[in-house]
């Protein structure tokens, strides 16, 4: 029989699971095609360990980290937590970092070599050249070896990739592969803005979340948090359901900038802080 204090600590390690498991799954989808898996790994070790040690200097400021509770935090060897925060991207801001981004995808990779690489450019134009699919020399095949260093990735599953998302025009009789626009970005600028406004979203309701559960004793200190939803909306209606949301969603937030602007300052001054009030509409199965 399991004692009572090791059933409520695996109780609580389930519910904290499940709650990181469910958002990592939306998240995880949204990334797809766009970030690969060991670029967010390395990523998340990154920034478990700054946040780490950020605890640890809150508790003790003014004093130096030890490793042995860095490495108790993380459950990382000393080792290990040494070369990360010896690495360059520890102490610079990662999305500033222009070799960690070029390693988002196999595929951009491969595109950032053919669109920069002397060996794959015309000598007249500059531009990138038309490739043999295979073979020997200067081919595409050649072109990926040269661009990746990772196994199991093949040239053919990275042109089919490109391929499926128009970055490039394959001529199956003559065997040829070209570059569709070296110019052209993985994600369109509107789809970067939605992204970019999503994820500052989601940042700001995990801090009220964090902020509301560390302070769980003191219901005053409480940052505001609520969700209105219902289980038992028919199918049928979903279309309309949407529309009387969305309508009432866009009268409280007209109503929402006219209050935050009684209190907005007209000149930015360095004893500001960032405040408001987030608002989305949401469906567990969402259909276009």
């Amino acid at each position: 029989m399991s004692h009572p204090s090791t059933e409520s600590h695996l109780k609580e390690a389930a519910i904290l699971t499940r709650a990181v498991e469910t958002v990592m799954r939306k998240f995880v989808r949204l990334l797809i095609g766009r970030m690969s898996l060991a670029r967010l790994q390395e990523l998340t070790r990154l920034v478990f360990v700054q946040e780490a040690e950020a605890f640890l200097k809150r508790e003790k400021p003014g004093k130096n980290v030890a490793m042995t509770k860095l490495a108790l935090l993380t459950g990382l060897d000393t080792r290990t937590l040494g070369k990360v925060r010896g690495e360059r991207l520890h102490s610079i801001s990662i999305a500033d970092n222009e070799d960690f981004l070029r390693g988002f995808l196999p595929g951009f990779r491969v595109l950032d070599v053919w669109a920069n690489d002397e060996r794959f450019l015309d000598k007249h134009t500059g531009r990138p050249r038309r490739l043999p699919i295979s073979g020997e020399g200067d081919s595409f095949e050649y072109l990926v070896t040269q661009a990746l260093t990772s196994r199991g990735v093949t040239y053919k599953s990275i042109m089919d990739r490109l391929e499926l998302n128009d970055f490039v025009s394959i001529d199956r009789t003559e065997q040829t592969i070209s570059l569709q626009s070296e110019n052209r970005a993985f994600i369109g600028r509107d789809q970067l803005d939605m992204i970019d406004m999503g994820f500052a979203s989601v940042s700001h309701l995990l801090s009220t979340v964090a902020h509301n559960v560390s302070n769980a004793a003191h219901p005053d200190r409480r940052l505001f948090q609520r969700g209105s939803w219902s289980y038992k909306i028919n199918k049928r209606d979903r279309l309309l359901f949407r529309r009387t949301m969305f309508s009432f969603l866009e009268l409280l937030d007209s109503r929402v900038k006219g209050e935050i602007a009684a209190f907005e300052e007209k000149e930015k001054a360095d004893n500001q802080f960032t405040a408001g009030i987030s608002m989305y509409y949401f469906e567990d199965e969402i259909e276009s």
